[in-house]
């Protein structure tokens, strides 16, 4: 296994970027404006403005630079995620909106500057300039909606989960309430909601653990539920993006109590469906809750995934930290090494 590598996440980079809304922008200008220059005479009263609403322009969306290279080179799990609940077509139009209004906002002053110093008349440079003031904003303004979508997107960017997808990472996948956040609870340091209700896990979420003095990445998904790809909602889709674009193990947990949601026989049509969209990963069949059903049930719930799958599954308790660390100690020892850094 490789060790850990300093990568600055997206979600980390997100929150440096600050996105004005329109009336912002309209705001701090009007604040200046009227102290830019006032002492000087008309010609350069009115050219020092106009380079005021210039500069203001440029300085305050030159966060469209940084947004534009971030979402061009993020990794397919978090385009996937962003792109669930963003249009990646109107993201594209308003990023545009902005460039464009910067070089417009450029073109202008420099234009209006030469047509300003050609004017004689106090009452024609006023005039001139207004129109200049005009033409300067109406680019900008028309960016308004695309300013509030950008700045929606840049902060559910800055508070996705930090996933570091140069870690070691263990996915823990399957159906809601078998167990996958007490599993990620118990093994790691992470704080996770856990509760007796489906969809508790309604994001993805992130712990870290060390084993053999290496750090691994836990990722805690969604419930999946028995249904087709194009059916699942869009909690349900997250999981999916993990286990599709995430490199890593996936530990699918099949719950054997009376309190699961669904019988062995679906939840394994479920680890199937979800089997099929995770490429070469290794996928580790895992009974969880072992200490809360009788031997017998145990027994029979191990040789019916070993007739399913043709594999005999690994097993772990419910809430142990020792149970979850063992399984996780297996698992390095039969697939990490064996992965390399392609885990």
């Amino acid at each position: 296994m490789n060790k850990k590598a300093e990568t600055i996440t997206p979600p980390e980079k997100a929150k440096h970027i600050q996105v004005p809304e329109y009336k912002e922008l309209l705001t701090r200008m009007k604040r200046r404006y009227e102290k830019v220059g006032r002492n000087l005479p008309i010609l350069e009263m009115e050219l020092a403005r106009l380079q005021m609403i210039s500069d203001t322009i440029e300085s305050k969306t030159s966060f469209v630079k940084e947004l534009y290279r971030l979402l061009k080179n993020l990794h397919p799990f978090y385009r996937s995620l962003v792109f669930l609940e963003f249009d990646e077509t109107k993201v594209q139009k308003y990023i545009e909106c902005i460039f464009k209004a910067r070089k417009l906002a450029q073109y202008f002053e420099k234009k209006y500057r030469y047509i300003l110093m050609a004017q004689e008349e106090r009452k024609a440079i006023k005039k001139k300039a207004s129109e200049a003031r005009g033409r300067m904003l109406s680019p900008i303004k028309r960016c308004s909606r695309g300013l509030l979508y950008l700045k929606n997107l840049v902060v559910y960017l800055s508070h996705l989960p930090g996933i570091n997808p140069s870690l070691p990472t263990i996915i823990v996948a399957g159906p809601p309430s078998v167990g996958k956040s007490s599993f990620v609870a118990s093994a790691s340091r992470a704080r996770i909601e856990i509760a007796e209700y489906p969809f508790t896990t309604k994001d993805i979420h992130v712990g870290h653990t060390t084993i053999n003095g290496e750090e691994i990445q836990l990722i805690d998904t969604p419930g999946l539920l028995d249904r087709r790809l194009e059916e699942r909602n869009e909690i349900e889709l997250k999981a999916i993006t993990a286990l599709k674009h995430l490199k890593g193990i996936i530990v699918f947990l099949l719950d054997p109590t009376e309190t699961s949601s669904y019988p062995i026989p679906v939840q394994l049509e479920i680890a199937e469906d979800a089997k099929s969209v995770t490429g070469n990963k290794p996928f580790i069949y895992t009974v969880s809750k072992i200490d809360l059903v009788p031997s017998k049930t145990l027994s029979n719930t191990i040789e019916l995934i070993k007739a399913k799958t043709g594999r005999t599954p690994y097993t772990v308790k419910a809430n142990d930290p020792k149970s979850v660390h063992d399984l996780i100690r297996g698992i390095i020892g039969s697939h990490v090494e064996k992965q390399g850094s392609s885990m």
